[in-house]
């Protein structure tokens, strides 16, 4: 054999040869060979479990199909039905429920303070003496009535600012109605006539909203339950008490039309000041009309009323049978219940306790199943999966945040506004890009090897995470544990079907069944996907556009949207580590790319993120400061979405020529916007001149009427006694800075000298409030008092066109209300009102 080696210098010798080279008769040299084994890696990992492309193709119909069914029948409704059932037998109608929402809605807008919130009292006191009428021609139910008119002082925090509230001439209607003999009364029980169901909604409207779902459709289902209750003529248990209010107060007027407390409704001042537990409901579907002009009964989606009225008389029949928890003699308290509906197909509840074992029991079994990944050969694979699976969550809600930080700053927030799902296509996509980053730099961690393992280990840190997730929150007693738990146990069926095809078929590839493994929990955590994200983005999405300047909207979206693919689509990440590394950066690629897709359809000068269905929110004002005789026009936003140069549009066509916009940052010593106070400290707002002309220069704007008598000064300590007359004046505000001791608010003043506001409430002919302060303040120092207040008769579109439409404010706001419509097609809800303000010193 003949060898070159680097040993032999380039020449060739015969390894056999054993003769003489006819020299000097020595045998050659024999080179020797050295022979080592060299480990080659591979580039790629090893051949895993095989996937078939149909497979993806059937995950991807399965996502798409699915969501679009689940869909329908997340967003259907009941049919209405008729006033009375086939056999004669009464039952809530969405035919008369609508009657009285038209009935309330032809009156007007039914604002606090003005002529039509006075008749849609006078309405609802009309159909509640009615069904009294009904009631007394049987002998079954007692039915009584109450008509309260009264005044009173009442204040609360919102947001860190003080709110006091006074109010005067504020009618309420009840009707209570109780069984002559309930079914559990007997000779030795207890009479539970001190057990009653409250039921509560408000006549009024809010500013600038007819009002027929907020709260007209409330009104409409108490009076027909009311009826049902008198026409169905039998008796029930404890009584049920139908109130008819005005809206807690102005105030609660002003945060919830903002919707900045996103928790908050008028339910919550029944729960602080009377300590009751109760279920506070409301209509969710499209709230973009939520205190808007568009809250109109042509508007309000079939069906919807008819399955408020449903869910209404279902929840009184249980509270007023002999099964009901408010007749039992141990004191009432609200039960810790888990409940939840899917598509109002299944409605499951359960204490919150009895899940203890169940729990327990799918933690033991994710706990048996994650023992194979601590064997040897997988426990590294397995280490950085269960640092990666918290570490993907965290780095792609960091990216889909770090997505909403760029498009704040470059002017484009709020660009999936016109849906309530298309955050999903903005974030969700910005989310999963970094999650799959986190989990491509940590998988450079291992050898290509153990890379093979990642899916399996992957796939049981998924569920041990939903697993931590749901015994944390069950712990601290959350009820939304239920949903982990359901989460926990599609993995587990997926892991369990995995290891019985193992073992029975002899499996010893790396790599989990893709049918057996993901089909059931895909088409699972779908289902509870479209469920709870389609209820969440349908609260949050038209929320965003009227949380105020300073509230991080985007972030909420974004963070909502791209966690919720995380969570609701736990199988992605295993999924994605089944792939090759250089599938998984193609995947990554992919994803990017449809992102950059999506931003260059949203973000470009051909996109306006608002139409007619989904309007972007305006404050407009005409202010008259009687103290200063300055007229000023005022422009207010309250979100930081694109504003297409609204502000220099409407200074251009109708402010003062030749001044300029300032725009103006509020606190709160800026009374300019206190008529919707604290709601104004979270606006971004701006101010002009206005051209007047010499006959409105000549026109009379309200006033307040203002009377002080001073009881006593002494030992630097001043006793007012003040009254104010709001004649044709709507929502005033006072406000001052002052030392108080004592007022006439039931709660302790704080004592040192702060900033006060005072929003008073009265009825059109109830329009004198007084106020008693006790101050601290040196002998001559004066009180500043600042008052807003909206004029009656010129609200656009409320009252201007019947009371005012020649008055200067109405004037002024009639023609941008239709230039703005011309020019936005629709696209902008403006809050149109003339306003006039001034200092008083006492």
């Amino acid at each position: 054999m003949t060898v070159d080696t680097p040993l032999s210098n380039g020449h060739t010798v015969n390894a056999k040869s054993t003769e003489s080279d006819g020299t000097n008769g020595q045998e050659p040299i024999l080179t020797p060979i050295i022979a080592k084994q060299v480990k080659v890696q591979p580039k790629e990992e090893p051949t895993v479990e095989k996937t078939s492309l149909w497979n993806y193709l059937f995950f991807l119909l399965i996502l798409t199909v699915l969501p679009v069914y689940l869909s329908k029948l997340h967003y259907k409704l009941p049919e209405r039905l008729e006033p009375y059932d086939a056999n004669g037998n009464p039952q809530p109608s969405e035919q008369l429920i609508l009657g009285h929402i038209e009935s309330l809605e032809n009156i007007g807008y039914r604002t606090v303070g003005t002529s039509e919130a006075v008749k849609g009292e006078e309405y609802v006191l009309g159909e509640v003496r009615k069904i009294v009428s009904r009631c007394e021609e049987g002998d079954v139910l007692n039915c009584e009535w109450w008509v309260q008119q009264g005044s009173g002082f009442h204040s609360f925090d919102i947001l860190d600012h003080e709110v006091l509230k006074a109010y005067n001439g504020i009618t309420n209607i009840i009707l209570k109605l109780s069984a002559k003999n309930p079914p559990s009364y007997n000779e030795t029980a207890k009479r539970p006539e001190k057990d009653a169901v409250l039921l509560g909604a408000h006549m009024d409207s809010t500013l600038p909203s007819p009002g027929a779902a907020d709260d007209g459709m409330g009104v409409g289902v108490m009076l027909d339950l009311a009826r049902v209750l008198v026409e169905r003529d039998r008796p029930f248990d404890g009584s049920v008490i139908f109130m008819c209010s005005p809206r807690g107060t102005v105030i609660a007027a002003d945060v919830f039309s903002s919707g900045i407390i996103m928790s908050d409704t008028d339910f919550v001042q029944f729960e602080k000041y009377l300590g009751v537990s109760g279920l506070d409901m409301a209509t969710v579907g499209h709230s973009y009309f939520y205190h808007t002009k568009k809250d109109s009964i042509k508007y309000i989606e079939p069906g919807s009323a008819q399955h408020f009225a449903n869910n209404m008389i279902a929840i009184l029949d249980h509270l007023t049978s002999p099964e009901s928890p408010l007749l039992q003699v141990e004191e009432f308290s609200p039960p810790e219940m888990v409940y939840f509906s899917l598509f109002d197909l299944v409605f499951v509840h359960w204490p919150v306790d009895a899940a203890n074992n169940v729990y327990t029991s799918l933690a033991v079994i994710a706990g048996a199943l994650s023992l194979r990944q601590l064997s040897k050969k997988r426990w590294k694979a397995f280490l950085v999966a269960l640092i990666g699976t918290p570490l993907g969550l965290v780095g792609g809600a960091l990216s889909a945040d770090l997505l909403a930080a760029v498009l704040v700053l470059a002017g484009k927030g709020q660009l999936w506004f016109r849906h309530e799902h298309l955050p999903l296509l903005v974030y969700l996509p910005a989310g999963f890009i970094g999650h799959f980053s986190v989990q491509l730099l940590l998988s450079k961690l291992l050898s290509p090897v153990d890379r093979t393992k990642l899916e399996s280990a992957h796939y049981t840190c998924q569920t041990l995470f939903a697993i931590t997730l749901m015994m944390v929150l069950q712990s601290l007693k959350v009820r939304s544990a239920y949903l982990f738990s359901f989460l926990a146990a599609l993995l587990l069926v997926g892991g369990l079907l995995d290891e019985f095809t193992r073992l029975i078929g002899g499996r010893n590839v790396e790599g989990m069944k893709i049918k057996t493994t993901y089909l059931i929990p895909l088409i699972g955590c779908t289902t509870l996907a479209v469920e709870a994200v389609t209820t969440t983005l349908d609260i949050f999405t038209p929320l965003a556009g009227r949380m105020g300047k300073d509230a991080p909207a985007e972030f909420i979206i974004a963070t909502i949207s791209s966690v919720s693919g995380f969570i609701f689509f736990p199988t992605f990440i295993p999924l994605f580590h089944r792939a090759p590394r250089s599938s998984q950066r193609k995947v990554v690629l992919g994803v990017l790319l449809f992102l950059a897709g999506v931003l260059t359809a949203l973000a470009g000068p051909w996109y306006w993120p608002y139409d007619d269905m989904h309007p972007k929110r305006v404050g407009v004002q005409y202010l008259y400061n009687h103290t200063s005789g300055e007229h000023t026009g005022h422009i207010a936003f309250m979100d930081r979405g694109p504003t297409a140069n609204i502000v220099e549009s409407i200074h251009t066509h109708f402010g003062k020529n030749g001044s300029e916009v300032v725009n103006t940052q509020l606190t709160d010593y800026d009374s300019d916007w206190d008529t919707v106070y604290p709601i104004s400290s979270f606006l971004d707002t701006y101010k002009f001149p206005l051209e007047v002309s010499r006959e409105d220069e000549q026109f009379e704007w309200p006033s307040i009427g203002f009377y002080t008598q001073e009881v006593s000064w002494e030992y630097a300590t001043r006793v007012l006694r003040l009254r104010f007359v709001f004649k044709g004046l709507v929502w005033p505000t006072l406000a001052f800075e002052a030392s108080v001791l004592r007022w006439s608010f039931d709660l302790p003043p704080p004592i040192p000298k702060m900033r006060h506001h005072i929003k008073v409430a009265t009825s059109v002919d109830e329009h004198v409030q007084d106020l008693n302060l006790t101050l601290r303040m040196d002998v001559g120092e004066k009180l500043q008092i600042h008052w807003t207040a909206i004029d009656l008769n010129q609200m656009v579109p409320g009252t201007a066109s019947r009371l005012g439409p020649e008055m200067p404010a109405s004037k002024w706001l009639t023609s941008i209300d239709q230039w703005a419509e011309k020019e936005y097609e629709g696209s902008l809800e403006i809050m149109m009102n003339g306003v006039v303000c001034g200092v008083i010193e006492v």
